[in-house]
């Protein structure tokens, strides 16, 4: 593993001058990074479910933002969002897919000193069965089944924003796409199974994606960012004691590992990395798994 040397106000400014597209933008990591793509020069385009928030944020980072309001788990929204920035702006050079959710964070329950999971998807809950060909139990309910939408935001939603990605620049002379992971892209946390698979996934498409020959040929590449818990709208109503012995990092602090990403020099490949964000620490650290899995696989 190797500490990534953040770059500095200079190099941004050189480097970030661009179309920048940026998702989940009105909070948090977005946010951030939008903001610091701005003051660096890029034209950055904000995405996220609301016009109206979205305006509010453009005005407040200022700098000639533009917005386009998106679902992102929506194929034809997508296809939308892409089609007009690369009408209105060029094709963006740097992709952000940033947009995420998180609904199975755990909350203190203080009447009882327990913990309750907004979301878990081996609850057992019931809903009323419509269809006599389906099996129910002696109620007459049936079982219902995991909830779709972490994957649909953080999985499909990342695989539609890269294929549209690789399709608009590769009209161009490349860029750079970079995914929002995490660190449950690598580790288990407990209760909080199916956002962790969702995270696990997208370490995967990364993987595989970056050694694709259609990506080399059009100059782009595809990175990531593994931030530890960072301090953002997902993490606020998280208990005390569930944070106590973290070090946490601010959306500032993961924006400047994006703006590696985004600004390193061609001699340094970043193509297939991630960065592992803990507190202002950037560590990259697909380049020891790499190793690790030649030594598994005698290569």
């Amino acid at each position: 593993m190797s500490e990534v040397v953040l770059p500095t106000s200079a190099v941004l400014n050189e480097h970030l001058g661009k179309v920048v597209l940026v998702t989940g933008a009105a909070s948090g990591i977005g946010l951030a990074t939008a903001r610091l793509f701005a003051q660096h020069g890029a034209k950055v385009i904000l995405v996220d479910l609301e016009a109206t928030r979205l305006q509010d944020v453009a005005q407040t980072i200022g700098h000639g933002c533009d917005f386009y309001a998106c679902d992102v788990s929506s194929w034809e929204q997508q296809l939308s969002l892409f089609h007009w920035a690369t009408r209105k702006h060029g094709p963006p050079k740097i992709v952000c897919l940033n947009a995420g959710i998180d609904p199975e964070l755990a909350t203190s329950e203080s009447a009882s000193g327990k913990e309750r999971v907004l979301s878990n998807y081996l609850a057992d809950e019931y809903e009323a069965s419509g269809n006599p060909i389906q099996v129910s139990d002696e109620s007459g309910q049936l079982l219902k089944p995991p909830p779709k939408a972490i994957f649909d935001v953080n999985f499909y939603g990342v695989l539609y924003g890269v294929k549209l990605a690789v399709h608009h620049l590769g009209h161009g002379c490349g860029g750079r796409i970079i995914i929002t992971g995490s660190a449950a892209s690598y580790i288990p946390v407990t209760y909080q199974d199916v956002y962790v698979a969702s995270k696990h996934a997208l370490i995967g498409l990364m993987r595989s994606s970056s050694q694709r020959e259609e990506l080399k040929e059009k100059n782009i590449s595809i990175t990531m960012v593994g931030p530890w818990l960072t301090r953002t709208a997902l993490t606020a109503n998280l208990p005390p004691e569930a944070t106590q012995g973290h070090e946490a990092s601010e959306p500032e602090d993961v924006a400047m590992g994006i703006a590696y990403l985004a600004s390193a020099e061609k001699g340094e490949d970043v193509n297939g990395r991630c960065l592992w964000i803990r507190g202002k620490r950037c560590i990259e650290i697909e380049g020891a798994y790499e190793k690790w899995l030649a030594q598994m696989m005698g290569i």
